[in-house]
């Protein structure tokens, strides 16, 4: 991450709570959408699939404001991020791990 650097104390920590409480509850409608369609109970797909969607109009909101507040285009591209964010942290934690710290000083 390029502005990972700036994070000070507890917003580190606060940035990767986010993004894996975002993957977990991903993880978890998804779980619970496919779980409910093979027991046939709608009851539990339809709750699932109601939490989802009030999260993701929640997130298009969000960034419909941002975008407007910096004047910026809007995209569609805002499902995607929210799916990908998770996992681009997650790549990015595990490359940090293995990789030796000298590759990450500048000259």
């Amino acid at each position: 991450m390029i502005t990972g650097q700036y994070y000070q104390g507890k917003a580190r920590i606060v940035n990767a709570i986010e993004s894996w409480s975002c993957a977990m509850f991903h993880l978890s409608a998804i779980t619970c959408i496919s779980i409910g369609i093979l027991q046939h109970e709608w009851i539990i797909v339809g709750t699932a699939f109601l939490f989802a969607l009030i999260r993701l109009i929640l997130i298009i909101n969000i960034f419909r404001k941002i975008a407007h507040n910096f004047k910026q285009r809007k995209g569609l591209s805002i499902f995607f991020f929210d799916l990908l964010r998770p996992l681009q942290s997650l790549w990015l934690q595990i490359s940090f791990a293995l990789c030796d710290k000298k590759e990450y000083y500048r000259r």
